[in-house]
């Protein structure tokens, strides 16, 4: 409810804003005109904000570095255009082309690259993102085979976990659930055995 206050609250300043200061021209145009153009331009900031909010911070991050050195690059191919082409209306052209063109594959790159970054690097800061540490159970087919079901029974009552380097010791490694797909002598045995330990 209150980021929705906020979002009103944000829509309507920026309406009043256009309302008074009138840009991009709209002197000329009426006063309401004005303020429609400032409720669009509220309205598509709050869109471009909620559409950011399911992105990843990794992936944020990455967009930020990347605009950022898209338009420094920008500003050095500008000081080139600056000085190479004296047409005019050219030169703001092609100025103005560079700076999106840059900041926008800055942001698609960096933002694609995001998920390379190790924030866990970075300090505790982001400790919110690193992801939980998966415990794997392991059951080694051989057991069964073997015929050894005491390990498997007992496994089943005590089932702690295990690393993913236990391959060698997995019989110790549970909990073991045996669902059998057809009911034949050998996973009778094998359920009774279970129920026996």
């Amino acid at each position: 409810m209150d980021l929705l206050f906020i979002r009103f609250v944000f829509i309507a300043v920026v309406a009043v804003a256009c309302y008074h200061l009138k840009p991009f021209g709209l002197a000329n145009f009426p006063v309401w005109i004005s303020a429609c153009v400032g409720i669009a331009i509220g309205v598509i900031v709050v869109w471009f904000e909620a559409r950011l909010r399911v992105v990843s911070l990794k992936r944020l991050i990455g967009a930020v570095i990347g605009s950022i050195l898209g338009i420094l690059g920008a500003y050095l191919f500008s000081v080139v255009i600056k000085n190479s082409i004296t047409h005019s209306e050219t030169q703001r052209f092609l100025m103005l082309m560079v700076m999106l063109l840059m900041s926008y594959v800055g942001l698609i790159v960096g933002g694609n690259k995001g998920d390379l970054l190790n924030l866990a690097a970075l300090g505790g800061i982001f400790g919110a993102e690193k992801q939980g540490r998966k415990s794997f159970k392991i059951l080694d087919t051989s057991v069964i085979i073997d015929g050894r079901i005491a390990d498997i029974a007992d496994t089943a009552k005590r089932a702690p976990t295990c690393s993913q380097n236990a391959l060698s010791n997995a019989a110790h490694c549970g909990p073991v659930v045996i669902q059998p797909e057809r009911n034949t002598a050998a996973t009778a045995s094998i359920s009774s055995a279970l129920s026996l330990a």
